[in-house]
């Protein structure tokens, strides 16, 4: 029975994922004969390819067949451990509790849904990884030369990585499910919120040296190397599941075992899931505080809309309790960890060129914190989100950056505020020149800046208007894909503009003071640049017909 409803719970949440999917793209209607007769065509082409890639590399390459073979299973074990340990980041909708819909209200539906997500994902990876790339390469190999029987054994493996991709995912998961559910639920403590989460700062801090003196410790550094040189490194890392069961061990009765070990795994892993959501339940998105605001808008100001849509996503921030800890929080958690592994390695490891090394760092460690800040304000300040309330300004505002700026001024505040925090933190562990910090500071601000236009002119250009739930605002694909282009640009110029100014102040360190201050001034212009441009482009874009066509 539980298999049923999980399985009609896959199929209807594949199909409305497909369908919007579909909707954002612009994608046309097609009927099934030719949607089915695309996708075998890009499958032959898939397989045609993969053959052609798989023959030459063995010609290319002169390696034992099985070695190849040993080799790919080798590699899809750790993708499979990767992809496990990252589920609950890439997943983390399907934790939340949402009740909005009726249905949702039963907590049995919501836990079905939890394991339909579980379930379906690891149908999917089993799928385009197992059965659309490792089956065929043995395949191919097979025909190359290398023993059939790998080939078939490989194909009943599949039946154990679908298990392993579900115990996996459930486990990993797990861990990172309680600690997110009960730190959620303290930070709702009125009095223990900002001791809490002071304190918990110093965890982040404290996990970042361990690594560090793991990876770069004067006997950890040797033991660790001589180990992956050993031969019991080699013999572990040869005798994975994969390799062992599909060259190493050729019974029947072993595979049996193995099989039925994966589905009781599997099965204590979902009795434990189901115990555990019966007590604690799914992970609170946002709770509203009881709190009034009176309004302050005067309608008969200048710039009244502006006014009027920075008010309210400023309350609607200012009401949404602990919003701040559980998102923008794990921006400041990520800082910590990267600063607790930077901290020693700078000290002991750069100590000559150290202003050189802080002028990169600053650039990445900015890239990846306004990343998560982009992730935390998404819901409130993306423009898709106004879609509902969209009567309520169509005669008002005529183009897309009266609705962009206001999200952007919010959006920059929290950058000012972020980027005075983290300069004051880079100083005190590493005492720094005048002009360094006012390039830190520089570097975060305009980082800051440039995101927050590009996150959210993203939403402007490409709004999601069939989103039901609010974790889905801000998901359009084409958002997302001009997000990911622009921000990759920026990141790529911002490095550029930090390398050389770092080469050339190991080079000439006695030009560092007017390095640093040029490479400060060209953030600054660069940033403005952009700002330009995309205010005589927004300023292009009918808002109303946006939403309408959502082209």
């Amino acid at each position: 029975m539980i298999v049923k409803q999980i399985a009609a719970l896959i199929k209807y949440n594949t199909l409305s994922s497909f369908r919007k999917r579909k909707e954002d793209w612009g994608i046309p209607q097609l009927n099934s004969k030719l949607l089915s007769a695309i996708i075998i065509s890009l499958l032959c082409l898939y397989l045609v390819f993969l053959g052609c890639g798989v023959v030459f590399g063995t010609k290319l390459i002169q390696l034992p067949l099985s070695a190849w073979g040993q080799f790919v299973l080798i590699a899809v074990s750790l993708e499979q451990l990767f992809w496990a340990a990252g589920f609950f980041k890439e997943h983390h909708n399907a934790f939340l509790l949402d009740t909005r819909k009726v249905i949702h209200q039963l907590k049995k539906v919501r836990f079905l849904q939890l394991f339909s997500v579980f379930a379906g994902q690891a149908i999917k990876k089993t799928i385009f990884v197992w059965y659309l790339f490792v089956f065929p390469v043995f395949l191919f190999l097979s025909s190359a030369g290398m023993t059939g029987s790998a080939a078939i054994i490989v194909f009943f493996l599949g039946f154990v990585y679908f298990l392993l991709n579900l115990f996996l995912s459930m486990l990993f998961s797990y861990v990172v499910y309680l600690l997110t559910n009960m730190w959620s639920k303290l930070f709702y403590l009125k009095i223990l919120k900002g001791i809490l989460f002071s304190v918990s700062l110093l965890v982040p801090l404290a996990v970042g040296y361990a690594v560090y003196l793991l990876v770069f410790g004067e006997y950890t550094a040797k033991d660790i190397s001589s180990f992956t040189e050993s031969p019991a490194f080699r013999n572990i890392l040869m005798n994975t599941p994969y390799v062992w069961l599909a060259f190493r061990s050729h019974s029947v009765l072993v595979f049996a075992a193995v099989f039925a070990a994966a589905v009781l795994l599997t099965a204590g892993m979902f009795k434990l899931w189901s115990a555990t959501l019966k007590k604690m339940d799914l992970i609170p998105y946002m709770f509203l505080t009881n709190a009034d605001f009176a309004p302050k808008l005067k309608l008969y100001r200048n710039n009244k809309i502006f006014h009027a849509v920075f008010q309210k996503d400023l309350l609607f921030l200012s009401r949404i309790d602990g919003f701040f800890i559980r998102n923008f929080g794990s921006m400041l958690y990520l800082f910590m960890l990267f600063l607790g592994f930077c901290i020693p390695l700078l000290s002991h490891h750069f100590i000559g060129y150290s202003a050189a090394a802080i002028v990169s760092a600053a650039v990445i460690i900015a890239n990846f914190s306004y990343q998560l800040v982009g992730d935390a304000l998404k819901t409130v300040l993306s423009v898709d989100g106004e879609i509902k309330n969209q009567h309520l300004f169509h005669r008002n505002i005529k183009h897309a950056w009266q609705l962009v700026f206001p999200k952007v001024c919010i959006y920059n505040l929290a950058a000012l505020i972020y980027s005075f925090i983290i300069t004051i933190l880079i100083t005190v562990f590493f005492p720094s020149s005048a002009a360094l910090t006012i390039y830190l500071f520089i570097v975060f601000l305009c980082s800051g800046f440039l995101y927050s236009l590009v996150q959210i002119s993203s939403t402007a250009l490409y709004p999601k208007k069939n989103w039901e739930h609010l974790y889905e605002i801000g998901e359009a694909g084409k958002a997302k894909t001009y997000n990911n282009l622009y921000s990759s640009f920026i990141f790529i110029v911002s490095l550029q503009i930090a390398a050389i100014t770092s080469y050339f102040i190991y080079k000439k360190p006695e030009l560092e003071t007017m390095l640093i201050h040029s490479a400060s001034g060209i953030f600054v212009l660069f940033t403005l640049l952009n700002y330009g441009v995309m205010f005589l482009f927004l300023r292009r874009i009918n808002m109303a017909e946006r939403f309408a066509n959502n082209d």
